[in-house]
């Protein structure tokens, strides 16, 4: 993290253009307002990229490197993302960005003679993922969002602030995320929770006390279920159904008018994207019953399904009937499709036939 400090605060005082690529997710979306936070109380000149998700897909795309290249980026710091984005972070590099990869999922590797494996990375400046071999992080659990909280502090106080109310504000969105990425919560990824459900009931960020307000937990004792169940189901519809920059905006936002706007657009995703999940659950159990009997493993195919629903209703049907689920719809290049699959089954050994 001292290579990414280092080259982070040559940018801001060289006035580089830094651009943020988050993911769509809870995850992504707060790590992104954590970094976006950060960067601007220390003066950088950021601005935020989340691929849409029908459109783009999960992860960095050839085409948004082009464009942010073209719109002058001179630091490009994925979070949430980029550690499997081998060639697009090339490319990146070949458009003369300077790249950081902040990330918590697995590098690839490959198997060395000696039976070892080794980590296939990208050819960032700097890469940050403490699931990578070479780390020595003692804590390898955290998400996204942890790691771009704890960057942040660092990357503030390098810059002489200490700023406890800003420290607090990231530290809920690390809450937030921690819980909704399902990562283990234990060690530090508990403190985290734990600290973080102490300080959100008195926060000063407009748009988390916003979504607070329209999900009428203003004023009550908040728990991790409501993280999971309440807040994060917010944020993650508007990814689903729209796109999740919009709650970036959220919280990233001085206007306290727009904030109370935003919270209340992101609700009317998530209920939303309830009616579409139970009236999908509805149709396409009639086509499980038909199976039920016949089939290990359900097949099912629903060309009217919005794509991004696919594997909640996947895991619903799942979870009736206890048979690995394999649920495909059309999207704008052509079919799509999720799995879900039983404790018993591994997905390597889900295969669809072949027709």
């Amino acid at each position: 993290s001292e290579q990414a400090l280092d080259l982070v605060t040559k940018a801001i005082k060289k006035c580089m253009k830094i651009v943020v690529y988050g993911d769509y997710d809870v995850d992504g979306v707060m790590s992104t307002s954590i970094l976006i936070h950060a960067l601007r109380h220390c003066g950088a000149d950021v601005q935020y990229y989340i691929p849409h998700r029908q459109k783009e897909g999960y992860g960095l795309n050839a085409n948004a490197v082009l464009r942010l290249a073209e719109e002058g980026t001179g630091l490009l710091f994925t979070c949430d993302n980029g550690i499997a984005a081998l060639k697009e972070i090339s490319l990146a590099k070949e458009k003369g960005m300077q790249v950081v990869v902040l990330d918590h999922h697995e590098p690839a590797f490959s198997v060395q003679a000696d039976e070892s494996r080794r980590d296939i990375l990208p050819q960032a400046d700097v890469v940050i993922d403490p699931k990578q071999q070479d780390c020595t992080y003692p804590f390898s659990a955290l998400c996204a969002a942890g790691i771009s909280y704890k960057f942040a502090l660092l990357l503030l106080h390098r810059f002489g602030w200490h700023n406890i109310e800003l420290e607090k504000e990231l530290l809920c969105f690390a809450a937030i995320a921690t819980v909704c990425d399902v990562v283990d919560l234990l060690e530090e990824n508990r403190a985290l929770v734990k600290l973080g459900l102490q300080e959100i009931a008195n926060t000063k960020n407009f748009g988390l006390r916003a979504l607070l307000q329209a999900t009428q937990l203003e004023g009550k004792q908040i728990t991790e279920y409501h993280f999971g169940f309440r807040i994060g189901p917010c944020i993650n519809a508007t990814g689903r159904l729209e796109s999740a920059a919009i709650a970036v905006e959220l919280f990233c936002t001085k206007e306290e008018a727009r904030a109370q706007e935003i919270a209340q657009t992101l609700v009317r995703f998530n209920e939303e994207r309830k009616s579409l999940t139970e009236e999908a659950v509805k149709r396409l159990m009639a086509q499980a019953e038909k199976m039920q009997d016949a089939q290990k493993v359900f097949v099912l195919y629903d060309p009217d399904l919005h794509e991004s629903i696919a594997g909640i209703v996947a895991g619903r049907i799942k979870d009736k009937y206890y048979h690995p689920t394999i649920l495909i719809t059309q999207s704008e290049d052509g079919a799509k499709g999720s799995a879900r699959s039983i404790e018993a089954v591994s997905y390597t050994h889900l295969t669809l036939p072949t027709t």
